[in-house]
C-alpha cells in the first residue's frame, strides 16, 4: 500500500494530525446540509487547538476542509490523491492558488507507492488516499458515514477503533442531486409562450464547481455562507443579471470556441430537451434564462448555428466553425432546440432594456427578481 510522502512545497509542522471523515455527499452542497454545518463547526472547533487538519481534492467533503482549514488558519496536510511525484507537485503549486492557501499553514504531501509497478485505477487510489488519511491521524473524527459504504468498512477495522472519536457523528443522508421540477404536470403560460416565440433564450443550470475565473476559495465560502445551494439555475441567473453578462464557454463545443448558447425552438421543444443527464448529474439545461428579441440578437451578430456530422465540421471555413453543432448524440436529437450562438461573452448592456426578458420557472419567483431587475420577469408556469 502507498505511503504518504511530503513534497518540497509549504511548510510541515509540529502538531497533533486530525481527519474529518464524511462519505460522498451530494454536489449541490450548502450550510443547510447536516455535514456541512457539523463539519464547519467541527473545523471552527480545531482551530483553538495545536492540530494539523489532514486533507485532500477531488471530492467536495475534502475539498471544504482544504477552504475550512484556510479560513480558520488551521495548519493543515493536503494529501494529494497522486502517485506521481512530478504530477503532484505541479498540482500542489495550482492548488495554492485555487484555494489562496498561505505556504506557512499547509504541507503538502502524495501517494509514494512501496511497488512503482503496481497499477491503480483512479477509483482505487481515491480509496487508497482514504486508508492513508487514517493511517496518518492521531484522532478521526467522522461526520457523516455511508452504513455499509468504503468508508465505513475501513473506520470498522480494528487499527483505527482506537482512535476514531464518534461525538460529533450524524446521521447519513442519502445525495440529492436531483432539482425538483414538474414539466409532464405543468401547462405553460401563454404570455411566456408567445414571449419565447420571439426570443431566443440562453436558459441557465446548476453548476457543480466554480463558475470560469471563480477559486475554489470563493466557491466553498458561498457554499458555508448559503442556506441553499449557490450554484443553482435560479442563482446562475441572478448572478448574470448582476453582471449584466452571460460569460462564453466551451465546454462541449467542437474546435474548443467560446461561444454563448441560447435556444431558438418552441417552447415546448426546450422543455422537452431539458432531461436529467445522470452521466454529469445535472439537467441539460433548466426552466430559468435570459431571452433576446430576435431581431436584436441579429444586429449584434448571434446566429443559428450549422447542424451536421464530423465529415461537414471539416469542410467548414474557419469563420463558420464556432456554429457547428452536431445534429445527434446517442440518444437526443438537438435540432429542435434550434440553437443559436454568440462568439465571445454576450453583454446585456449592449441590447435595449426592451429587447430583454428574464425567464423563471414559477409565477411566485417574478416579484423577488423584479426588485432588482431592469428587464421584464416573465414565468414559465403558475
Amino acid at each position: 500500500m502507498p505511503h504518504l510522502q511530503l513534497l518540497p512545497l509549504g511548510k510541515p509542522r509540529e502538531s497533533t494530525p486530525v481527519a474529518i471523515i464524511n462519505s460522498r455527499q451530494s454536489k449541490r452542497p450548502c450550510l443547510a446540509d447536516g455535514w456541512v454545518a457539523q463539519t464547519v463547526n467541527l473545523a471552527r472547533a480545531l482551530a483553538a487547538e495545536d492540530v494539523s487538519l489532514i486533507t485532500s481534492v477531488g471530492l467536495n467533503t475534502w475539498e471544504l476542509l482544504v477552504h475550512l482549514a484556510s479560513k480558520n488558519n488551521l495548519h493543515q496536510i493536503l494529501v494529494i490523491p497522486e502517485l506521481d511525484r512530478a504530477s503532484a507537485l505541479s498540482r500542489a503549486e495550482s492548488l495554492m492558488s485555487e484555494f489562496e492557501l498561505s505556504p506557512h499553514q499547509v504541507a503538502f504531501g502524495f501517494l509514494l507507492q512501496a511497488d512503482p509497478t503496481d497499477n491503480y485505477s483512479k477509483d482505487e487510489i481515491m480509496h487508497l488516499r482514504d486508508e492513508v488519511v487514517l493511517n496518518e491521524a492521531a484522532k478521526v473524527i467522522p461526520v457523516s458515514i455511508r452504513p455499509n459504504g468504503k468508508l465505513a468498512a475501513l473506520l470498522a477495522q480494528e487499527r483505527f477503533r482506537s482512535k476514531t472519536i464518534r461525538d460529533h457523528q450524524i446521521p447519513y443522508r442519502a445525495a440529492a442531486d436531483k432539482p425538483h421540477y414538474e414539466f409532464d404536470q405543468l401547462e405553460p403560460i401563454g404570455e411566456a409562450k408567445l414571449a419565447i416565440e420571439h426570443h431566443i433564450v440562453h436558459w441557465t443550470r446548476s453548476s457543480h464547481v466554480p463558475y470560469d475565473g471563480e477559486s475554489k476559495a470563493a466557491y466553498y465560502e458561498d457554499v458555508i455562507s448559503s442556506r441553499t445551494y449557490p450554484r443553482s439555475a435560479l442563482r446562475t441567473l441572478e448572478r448574470i443579471m448582476q453582471q449584466a453578462k452571460i460569460a462564453a464557454s466551451d465546454r462541449f463545443i467542437r474546435g474548443g470556441f467560446k461561444v454563448v448558447a441560447l435556444s431558438g425552438g418552441e417552447l415546448a421543444d426546450c422543455l422537452a430537451l431539458m432531461r436529467w443527464r445522470r452521466r454529469y448529474s445535472y439537467y441539460s439545461f433548466e426552466p430559468y434564462g435570459i431571452a433576446i428579441e430576435k431581431q436584436a440578437a441579429i444586429h449584434l451578430g448571434i446566429r443559428p448555428v450549422l447542424y451536421g456530422n464530423k465529415n461537414d465540421y471539416e469542410q467548414l471555413a474557419e469563420v463558420d466553425r464556432p456554429y457547428f453543432q452536431m445534429a445527434e448524440s446517442e440518444s437526443v436529437d438537438w435540432k429542435p432546440e434550434s440553437e443559436w450562438r454568440q462568439l465571445g461573452d454576450l453583454n446585456l448592456d449592449t441590447l435595449p432594456n426592451r429587447s430583454v426578458k428574464i425567464v423563471v420557472y414559477r409565477s411566485g419567483e417574478i416579484e423577488s427578481i423584479q426588485k432588482f431587475s431592469k428587464w421584464e420577469v416573465i414565468a414559465l408556469f403558475n
